[in-house]
């Protein structure tokens, strides 16, 4: 053997470990590679930060790993600048520093490299012109997770996060200017249209939730309502409240939760369990609820047809956890479920009224979103129109077709699928 090949097998020996590492790393869910001027850190609310010095690999604060829950992290964000812009700038091995950064995080969590429902992104910031300012900028993981969205996670890094003293002091401001809004809420159309069912001014046009929440009247107590407030649901939501104001002596309604689907940020930006747009009261003061449902209103502004029914589902499950019995979800039955992935999460069960349906179960114009099928049947729940009550859905489903009154369902891929209908001969 010459020495160049001895040379070439002792650098190829010395080399395997490393090439095993990397291809060790690689995460087992696919990645996502996006650009921004830069990343906003939020103020620790259901995310963890791990953070790196610029250009380096090792963790600056791997103690705060302990606040990650491996099981409920939905997402991982790699973040740092592309500085230089231009590859051919580069001083520093890249690659290599990228193989450091994902090997720092997969020694101390293996369990989230081999997640392949964890939705990982490599964000490259790119809003730094020199070197002092792609510095400055965080570079890092933001490990985001499951939770009720109220409490910040305590972390003992702090990077250019704002203070609690300056944050809480901003929504104290914005809750006093909402409240000088009070007077205007009835001057808003869709307020006017709400009050007038209220006062019962108006004739419902769709009684379905108000139906059922009556057929239900002394059945479910201490509810939990999670609604649906966006564009189309109003009038069902109006419904609820009017029941509700009817019923407010028998307090059957224990907290309100209403969605607009991410307080109108960009579809682009939904990202599942962190849309947003999700807010709750307490259901003794009607001047409350209804300051609350104008303020979810006024911020949402719509966007597709999917929304986010789950990440409203468990967070409220979560903040309200042990003061609740019954969990009822004013759906629109038009609109598919964007976070269907969360539905693992929910341990009990979720009666769904199903909002926009045509008729009732048995006839033939009788559709159900999938979507609100898989949530009745996967949590013990159930489904509900204006005159039906479809309850025991798992006594209804063979494994492979689910039937319910005239009509069937196959499950395909984990999905229901519309299967056949059967017509009186």
């Amino acid at each position: 053997m010459n020495i160049q090949k001895e040379i070439l097998l002792i650098c190829s020996l010395l080399l395997l470990p490393y090439t095993l590492l990397i291809a060790q790393i690689k995460p087992a869910a696919e990645v996502d590679v996006v650009e921004m001027p830069v990343y906003e850190e939020e103020n620790g609310v259901d995310v963890v930060y791990l953070e790196f010095e610029y250009a380096k690999g090792f963790l600056k604060n791997p103690d705060d790993y302990a606040l990650v829950k491996p099981d409920e992290v939905l997402a991982i964000d790699l973040v740092f600048t592309k500085y230089p812009v231009e590859i051919r700038d580069w001083a520093n091995d890249y690659d290599a520093l990228m193989e450091k950064r994902l090997y720092a995080l997969k020694e101390i969590s293996p369990e989230l490299f081999d997640n392949k429902e964890i939705l990982w992104r490599y964000v490259l910031q790119t809003d730094c012109q020199t070197r002092e300012e792609a510095e400055n900028m965080f570079h890092g993981y933001a490990i985001w997770m499951i939770g009720d969205g109220s409490e910040p996670i305590a972390q003992t890094s702090n990077h250019s996060r704002p203070s609690p003293n300056r944050s809480r002091k901003s929504k104290k401001v914005r809750r006093e200017e909402e409240e000088i809004e009070y007077e205007g809420i009835w001057r808003s159309d869709k307020m006017r249209t709400v009050r007038s069912i209220i006062s019962q001014e108006e004739i419902l046009q769709d009684s379905i939730a108000f139906k059922t929440l009556e057929r239900h009247s002394g059945k479910w107590k201490n509810m939990l309502v999670v609604m649906d407030w966006t564009g189309s649901m109003y009038k069902y939501g109006a419904s609820v409240m009017l029941w509700h104001q009817l019923n407010i002596q028998k307090r059957a309604i224990k907290h309100f939760v209403f969605f607009n689907d991410g307080d109108g940020i960009d579809d682009k930006q939904k990202r599942i369990g962190r849309t947003g747009g999700i807010y709750h009261c307490g259901p003794n003061s009607l001047d409350e609820v209804f300051m609350t449902m104008y303020r979810v209103m006024r911020k949402g502004k719509g966007g597709t047809r999917e929304e986010n029914d789950m990440e409203a589902v468990v967070k409220a499950m979560r903040k309200f956890e042990g003061d609740f019995d019954e969990i009822i979800l004013i759906a629109d039955n038009t609109s598919p479920v964007r976070d269907m992935a969360l539905l693992k999460y929910v341990d009990k069960p979720i009666h769904v009224i199903l909002c926009g349906i045509d008729d009732i179960y048995d006839s033939t114009h009788f559709r159900p979103h999938p979507h609100y099928i898989k949530t009745a049947l996967e949590t013990g729940g159930s489904l509900h129109t204006i005159t039906d009550d479809i309850e025991n859905l798992s006594d209804k489903f063979d494994g492979n077709f689910l039937q319910i009154g005239r009509h069937s369902w196959k499950l395909v891929k984990g999905q229901f699928r519309p299967w056949y209908t059967k017509y009186d001969e």
